[in-house]
């Protein structure tokens, strides 16, 4: 009997050390989740899609979508910055940090954009239907993205100093967003960069 109450007594003990996930962490991930579903049959298209076809049309990547990925890497770094400077209650770089972030997004979409305007005019390319669903799904769930970075940064307008800071995050809810928002972030963003990888896979 003791031995049976000391055991009930570890496992209570493990239960309460192990971290439970928000409702807001619980949607994040299911969100994640099924975005990633929803780009297994484009991606299955893609690995299927011959380089080069009979009529001589070819498979190509624009340049814009290079100089995108650079664009949305450089951003995962400067979320981890303003991650530090949330931390450390730097009010002013984490304003600093969230405004490149969105700055970021911004231009990895207008060259995103840039880039399909390039496969449009190229009557050679092959791609257009593959491309154009992959960019334009992902460019949907990348604007959800910077949504949640101007919301944060509108939240954040009102603080004035580090004491300031450091009482706004202790709000579960607002510590909360702004992971999410974060991780998000950086969900789309690794996932675009494996795709990316994909399309370049597909000219060599």
């Amino acid at each position: 009997k003791c031995f049976c109450m000391g055991l009930i007594k570890t496992f209570e003990g493990l239960d309460q050390r192990r971290p439970k996930h928000s409702t807001t962490e619980t949607v994040s991930y299911l969100l994640m989740g099924t975005i990633l579903i929803l780009f297994i049959p484009f991606i299955l298209e893609l690995l299927t899609t011959k380089k080069i076809i009979g009529s001589g049309a070819v498979f190509y990547v624009p340049g814009e979508f290079g100089l995108s990925t650079m664009a949305i890497l450089a951003s995962t770094w400067v979320y981890a910055f303003a991650r530090r400077c949330k931390e450390a209650d730097k009010q002013v770089y984490l304003k600093y940090a969230l405004s490149t972030m969105l700055g970021l997004g911004v231009l990895f979409l207008f060259l995103q954009v840039q880039g399909w305007q390039h496969i449009f005019l190229d009557s050679k390319a092959q791609n257009v239907k593959i491309l154009l669903v992959l960019v334009v799904v992902h460019g949907f769930h990348f604007l959800i993205a910077l949504g949640l970075v101007i919301s944060l940064l509108i939240k954040l307008k009102s603080i004035r100093s580090a004491a300031d800071n450091y009482i706004f995050f202790l709000n579960p809810k607002h510590n909360m967003f702004f992971i999410t928002a974060g991780r998000y972030w950086d969900f789309l963003g690794f996932l675009w960069m494996g795709l990316y990888i994909l399309m370049l896979l597909k000219t060599v």
